[in-house]
């Protein structure tokens, strides 16, 4: 059924999401002579500075979306259960991997820019709590399963 706990999980997973996507916070900022740099989940802003190419931040949003996509597919996979565990699994590995790509790319701008000076933002808690629900879920998720198994060996 749709109301089971990991379907909340889910849900709440695919808004924090979309809070990355469309309020577009600051996961880094770098400070530098030249102006400042600021990484949302979208694009790489520049003020009073210039980039030079670097602003191709395709792969970060694209793991967003695809993360998304799984995590709201998966909410509606509860009748197969095995397909949804290896969903939720991948929308773990996503985030893990868009905060590898956070740092990268700050470390990248930070370089090309000669700054030390790296802020990260607060968004980066999110991404964190994402992967904490997301466990959560595949606990659930695999309790279930554990429960219809001892249903079908009663019968």
């Amino acid at each position: 059924m749709i109301q089971r706990i990991q379907s909340i999980y889910l849900a709440i997973v695919s808004a924090l999401l979309l809070f990355l996507i469309f309020a577009s916070p600051d996961l880094a900022v770098i400070e530098a002579l030249n102006g400042t740099y600021t990484l949302t989940a979208v694009e790489m802003v520049v003020s009073n500075g210039d980039l030079s190419g670097n602003s191709n931040v395709y792969p970060l949003s694209f793991l967003i979306l695809m993360s998304l996509g799984f995590c709201v597919y998966a909410i509606f996979q509860y009748k197969k259960r095995k397909l949804q565990m290896s969903l939720v699994r991948g929308v773990m590995v996503g985030q893990l991997l868009i905060g590898v790509l956070v740092f990268f790319y700050a470390d990248r701008m930070a370089t090309s820019v000669d700054s030390e000076d790296i802020t990260y933002g607060v968004s980066l808690i999110v991404l964190l709590i994402n992967v904490i629900l997301c466990i959560l879920a595949y606990r659930g998720i695999k309790k279930d399963d554990e429960l219809v198994r001892s249903a079908d060996r009663l019968r």
